[in-house]
């Protein structure tokens, strides 16, 4: 069974093979971003992402990650709140970040942030506010009512079922109720 893409990311100094740089740090607390090719000597390292790009907007096939007041020694801030913003993409399909206090079944933390916009970035687990990722993934929703024209008070029936493009079932019993 085919899954959706779940980058995994790590703090280190020289990327791995099967990894790519989504920007750089100067220390792993409590600290400024930068470009990956700035002068801070520590990199946040993601497997499953193929390019991680800084733009003024991401194109098609890219999803942002946060943005940046600057490409070095800046602040950091959502995707959408500073015109520097790192875009990335899987294989596949762009990727899709939340901020959150702790990420769903189906994401990952990739870093914190000590609030919203104009603010520092730390490792998962330094500050409350979780930079949460996955991939986002082309799927199709089937939905099948028990009757097409229903009579006044009664009863009617949805179900339904989501499925990868790739025609593999998509497991929803970790997503919450709402």
């Amino acid at each position: 069974t085919n899954s959706e893409a779940i980058p995994a990311c790590t703090f280190r100094t020289t990327c791995n093979g099967d990894e790519t740089c989504i920007f750089e740090v100067l220390q792993e607390n409590n600290t400024h971003v930068g470009s990956c090719d700035s002068t801070y000597t520590t990199k946040i390292c993601c497997t499953e992402i193929t390019s991680a790009t800084i733009r003024s907007s991401c194109n098609a096939g890219e999803g942002g990650v946060v943005s940046m007041y600057e490409t070095s020694n800046a602040h950091a801030g959502r995707k959408d709140y500073y015109s520097s913003i790192v875009c990335a993409k899987t294989a596949s399909n762009p990727v899709v970040t939340n901020i959150r206090t702790s990420c769903l079944a189906r994401e990952a933390c990739a870093f914190t942030i000590f609030q919203q916009n104009n603010t520092h970035v730390g490792r998962c687990g330094y500050y409350t506010n979780s930079l949460c990722m996955q991939e986002d993934f082309n799927a199709t929703i089937t939905m099948i009512l028990n009757v097409t024209t229903p009579n006044w008070n009664e009863s009617v029936m949805l179900s339904g079922v989501a499925t990868r493009a790739d025609g593999s079932a998509i497991d929803t019993s970790a997503d919450p109720e709402n």
